[in-house]
């Protein structure tokens, strides 16, 4: 399990560069494709990040299909969400960049968690986090507050287990404002 926190521990400040991200991956190193369209959301918090180690982009471009697709960026550069196998490339490729970047083996995995929600940056403010571990531990108290917002089908993440592309989704569809009601560690 990874700890969200982590990647926005230590901001780090933008240095100046010469190019941007987009062009930099997609003109300079070439394979790369970043795509300002996430989850079908324009210009939302992340960009998403395709890469062809094939070569055959030279010809046709990378192809923005699932088996290309390795990560997101955000949108202000700051942070990324990249595949670990190929975390150590794009790092490398990117360095001038000082990206927070955290590596995952799966983007769907639940591999994520976080433990202090309200400490995260204000981009993650309209998420509903609900530990929702009590629907199915009865060793666990039943919460019917919680029960009543998971039933009324708002959007909402566990803070103790969620994917890369929960996260994206979750803060491209502007879930509830009120995050800290529906906290439950």
């Amino acid at each position: 399990m990874i700890e969200l926190g982590n990647l926005f521990a230590t901001p780090k400040e933008k240095p100046p560069v010469s190019i941007s991200l987009f062009g930099k991956l997609e003109a300079i190193v070439g394979g790369y494709f970043l795509s300002e369209v996430t989850c079908g959301v324009f210009r939302g918090l992340w960009n998403s990040l395709y890469f062809d180690p094939s070569g055959q982009w030279e010809r046709d471009g990378v192809k923005t299909i699932p088996e290309n697709l390795i990560g997101y960026v955000d949108r202000k550069e700051r942070w990324a969400f990249i595949l670990e196998r190929y975390r150590e490339k794009f790092l490398g490729d990117t360095l001038e960049y000082s990206l927070s970047c955290i590596g995952v083996p799966s983007l769907d995995e639940e591999v994520l968690f976080c433990t202090c929600t309200d400490h995260l940056p204000e981009e993650f403010s309209s998420i509903l986090w609900i530990n929702d571990d009590f629907l199915s531990d009865e060793r666990l108290p039943f919460d019917f507050h919680l029960f009543d917002l998971i039933e009324e089908g708002r959007p909402y993440l566990n803070p103790k287990h969620f994917s890369v592309k929960q996260l994206v989704q979750h803060t491209l569809q502007g879930a509830p404002a009120n995050s800290s009601q529906g906290t439950n560690f």
